[in-house]
């Protein structure tokens, strides 16, 4: 048995192929094995591929993959994310300093190498590629809830952290490289989920967390700058989502169905 699960949802094959062979080259140091949840397979050594006839969204597929893991440790992935060097190893050692419930999170560079800011609900921090016990996982209710069908499990699972006592935090010197993919299956995802799905985490989380806040997602979710990305002291609007938003309803009003 592997020390590390890595959870890897993907519906494009060379991307796929891409993350499998950086984290061959990146993570010597660590007993990983990578968990495939695709139409396609991989034959590679770490691999472990779980066929998916119908895609029915990234959450979907990583609490698939989760449900197949049987690491101590669980990392979740995404196919546009490239592990630097050391970083899974500098992670695993930085999660196994803390006391469970406890969720760390990678930090994250563009594709211009520039740091990208981190999220917060109601002045919590979440994380999206992270890394976690599997003893954590147990005390907090589980892996991502699929009941969220393509936003905010990440933030789910870091509220029901928090509220168990324990907290998020991002490791200093583990750093991924995320390079957004914009296709038609992002696009269709914004369209379809991303109001449900916010809808779902407000209604889930509001009424313990939100005194003071307004009921919108858009003023509860906001970025932490980069500096000060293991706390949520400096804050301000997140206008990118704003525009995933609007974009996404254009989008919709433009569509045959709209």
């Amino acid at each position: 048995m592997a020390e590390l699960d890595i959870l890897l949802p993907s519906l494009r094959r060379d991307a796929a192929l891409r993350r499998v062979r950086e984290f061959e080259q990146t993570s010597r140091e660590v007993d990983y094995r990578i968990i495939l949840v695709s139409p396609f397979a991989i034959n590679a050594p770490r691999v472990l591929h779980i066929g998916e006839r119908e895609a029915r969204g990234g959450i979907h597929a990583l609490d698939t993959a989760y449900q197949h893991s049987t690491a101590p440790y669980i990392a979740c992935w995404s196919d546009d994310a490239s592990p630097t060097s050391l970083c899974l190893a500098r992670m695993l050692e930085f999660v196994k300093r803390h006391d469970d419930p406890f969720v760390g999170g990678f930090r994250l560079r563009d594709r211009h190498e520039v740091e990208v800011e981190q999220r917060s609900v109601y002045g919590k921090l979440y994380v999206g590629w992270l890394l976690s016990s599997r003893r954590t996982l147990d005390l907090v209710g589980g892996f991502f809830d699929p009941v969220f069908r393509r936003f905010w499990a990440d933030a789910d699972l870091s509220m029901r952290v928090w509220t168990n006592g324990g907290c998020a935090e991002v490791c200093p010197d583990g750093w991924v490289i995320v390079k957004h993919i914009e296709d038609d299956v992002k696009t269709d995802g914004v369209v379809k989920h991303f109001e449900s799905d916010a809808e779902t985490f407000l209604n889930r989380w509001h009424g313990r967390w939100g005194a003071g806040w307004e009921k919108k997602w858009m003023a509860i979710n906001q970025p932490v700058l980069p500096h000060d990305a293991g706390r949520c002291f400096f804050i301000r609007p997140a206008h990118f989502l704003r525009k995933i938003r609007n974009a996404s309803r254009r989008l919709f009003r433009n569509s045959p169905q709209g």
